[in-house]
């Protein structure tokens, strides 16, 4: 099997990742006014910790993006089509915001490298069996950076 960079999506918004103190209110105006798909309840935002390389010399862990969403962890919703890159994703907390925003990337290990190389502070590439992915602070703004595995034979 190898990579086949001619089959991957292009890039574009996989969803917003939003905190507010009332998250079930925001779901249902997104469903209901803007014509979102149903969400998906997310009980823990997001869930266990992937497997992540130990080095952090790239200038950002996880445990700061995650002090950074600023959730109270008592979950959220995923509203929008789960096939379709037109998601928001959103959480419970105090302070209402947009915390990062999450986008689909060709060529992951490329963005992770040219990040990098321009000194934005980024997370060591996360892998999970649905998606790899890594951090990156541009501007005062985080986004998160995702690439679905695709393999050809």
């Amino acid at each position: 099997m190898t990579n086949d960079k001619s089959a991957l999506p292009p890039a574009g918004v996989i969803h917003v990742k939003v905190v507010s103190p009332d998250p079930h209110a925001i779901s249902a105006f997104l469903q209901d006014a803007v014509g979102f798909a149903v969400s998906l309840e997310i009980e823990q935002p997001g869930g266990p910790d992937p497997v992540m390389p130990a080095d952090t010399a790239d200038g950002l862990t996880m445990p700061m993006v995650k002090s950074r969403r600023g959730g109270d962890g008592t979950g959220g919703y995923l509203t929008g089509d789960p096939v379709e890159t037109r998601r928001f994703q959103v959480f419970s907390g105090s302070e209402p915001r947009i915390w990062a925003t999450a986008l689909l990337c060709p060529d992951l290990e490329r963005a992770h490298q040219i990040c990098i190389e321009r000194g934005h502070p980024c997370t060591p590439i996360g892998v999970t069996p649905a998606v790899s992915y890594f951090y990156v602070e541009v501007g005062g703004i985080t986004f998160e950076l995702l690439a679905y595995p695709t393999t050809t034979v």
